[in-house]
């Protein structure tokens, strides 16, 4: 196995456990729409995925995990409040994520899956008010 090889599966699976976390964080979120903590959690956890993804050439999962990013930084700011439909596509965004994430593991490659439906859902998100 490649020293690249090696960094990329260390990623997958660092990248499913944040995955996990994203998605335990976004749940208790819904439950408890106002904890600042949850929502910090969620946040780390999608930066940590998002982080190593350029250094990576994971441009796909980039793009994906920041338009989420950005979702998730408006509800920390205050621009927004966290509603169950603003969970529901975060959900769907760790499916996705896990998804992509699978075919690295699997292909050394992001897939062919479109996301663009869903990276334009948690665009729209960002700018309702």
């Amino acid at each position: 196995m490649s020293d690249m090889s090696a960094i990329v599966m260390e990623f997958v699976g660092e990248g499913n456990e944040k995955a996990d976390q994203l998605e335990h964080s976004l749940i208790d979120l819904e439950r408890n729409p106002s904890s600042r903590e949850l929502l910090i959690e969620a946040f780390r956890a999608l930066h940590t995925i998002k982080g190593a993804t350029s250094f990576l050439g994971l441009k796909k999962l980039c793009t994906l995990a920041h338009t989420g990013e950005s979702l998730l930084a408006r509800f920390r700011d205050g621009a927004l409040a966290v509603t169950p439909e603003t969970i529901s596509a975060l959900l769907s965004l760790v499916d996705a994520i896990r998804e992509m994430l699978g075919q690295i593991s699997s292909t050394g490659q992001e897939g062919n899956a479109d996301y663009t439906p869903l990276i334009n859902t948690l665009t729209q998100l960002q700018k309702a008010v």
